[in-house]
């Protein structure tokens, strides 16, 4: 800032040069505190519009998320739980492009707080679990050749390293063969043999442990026989799809009145959840080869009871009365 002068000194043509200078520069220190109040007021509007396309950016995303998800669901989910052609149609190709767009938008406006997520997850690796202890464990050891050093010494071993690797041995078939023993009295001409023990399936080729397996494949696994037969195959058995589903007909007679009692179990629960899953049905022989419909009626307890229980009922329709006809006598 300019000294000021002593006024007294001046003369009059003096003062009003420097009354002059003082107007000028309160002209423009004026017109400057305009400028600077409209450069505030244009900051404070832009500051609410970029607040503004935040919100709307982030409301735009969650859409998007929602959308997105709800393609991921049509595409990965079970066939029950897809989306019908008409509600496939309320989202356009262009989503995925509008997704992208929202993206790049809101990077741009947090980018440091993007920056910091992505070192976050850089540092936070996943970790390998461990394998379970209750597997068996085959000890391998890697011992160097000689144990004497190259200088004469001899080697001491001051410890070791550990690596697991989990090994897979495939099922394997095999014989197992039977042998009666026949015994004679010579005094009396007795013959004597031990009997065989019970079977599931008399006279049959099947073990008790193959007859376990086939069941569980199908039922637990869900792999169809034809995929077992050729399993088999590969192994040099051959066993037709007709013997297995044979087999799988002996054991459910077998398991028949284990299903009964299980029944009886769970009627005797309070509360009982049923649902119905329909089922295609081939009926292999008849003129008729278009698949027919069933349905397997599915009656659990709750996950809360105390008695863990599923019964499955087949019948060949959706009618309310073949769960009457189950749930007869039930009283819950």
């Amino acid at each position: 800032m300019n000294t000021l002068p002593d006024l007294s000194q001046l003369t009059h043509e003096q003062l009003l040069e420097f009354t002059r200078q003082l107007a000028m520069q309160h002209q423009s220190l004026a017109q400057s505190n305009q400028q600077l109040d409209a450069r505030v007021q244009h900051l404070e509007v832009t500051n609410q519009q970029l607040d503004s396309k935040v919100q709307h950016l982030s409301i735009l995303n969650q859409k998007y998320e929602h959308e997105l998800a709800l393609f991921k669901k049509h595409k990965f989910a079970q066939k029950n739980e897809h989306l019908t052609a008409k509600q496939i149609h309320l989202w356009d190709e262009a989503v995925e492009e509008d997704i992208a767009a929202v993206d790049l938008e809101l990077e741009r406006l947090n980018a440091d707080k993007t920056n910091a997520a992505t070192q976050k997850a850089k540092t936070n690796k996943p970790k390998r679990r461990p394998l379970p202890d209750h597997l068996h464990t085959i000890r391998i050891e890697h011992e160097p050749a000689s144990t004497q050093c190259a200088c004469g010494c001899q080697l001491r071993r001051i410890g070791e390293d550990v690596s697991e690797k989990l090994h897979f041995r495939p099922a394997q078939f095999y014989k197992e063969q039977h042998v009666r023993g026949k015994w004679v009295c010579d005094q009396c001409d007795t013959l004597t043999q031990q009997a065989m023990p019970a079977y599931v399936i008399d006279k049959g080729i099947a073990s008790p442990e193959l007859l376990s397996h086939v069941l569980v494949s199908k039922y637990a696994d869900h792999l169809p026989l034809y995929r077992q037969r050729l399993i088999y195959q590969r192994a040099g058995i051959e066993l037709s799809r007709s013997t297995l589903s044979d087999w799988i007909g002996r054991c459910g007679v077998e398991l028949e009145p284990l299903a009964n009692a299980l029944k009886e179990v769970v009627l005797q629960q309070q509360v009982l959840h049923a649902d119905e899953t329909p089922v295609t049905i081939m009926r292999m022989g008849e003129n008729d080869k278009k698949p027919k419909k069933g349905c397997v009626w599915a009656y659990a307890t709750t996950q809360y009871n105390p008695v863990q229980a599923v019964i499955y009922d087949f019948q060949d329709s959706r009618s309310g009365q073949h769960a009457a006809e189950f749930l007869k006598g039930w009283q819950g």
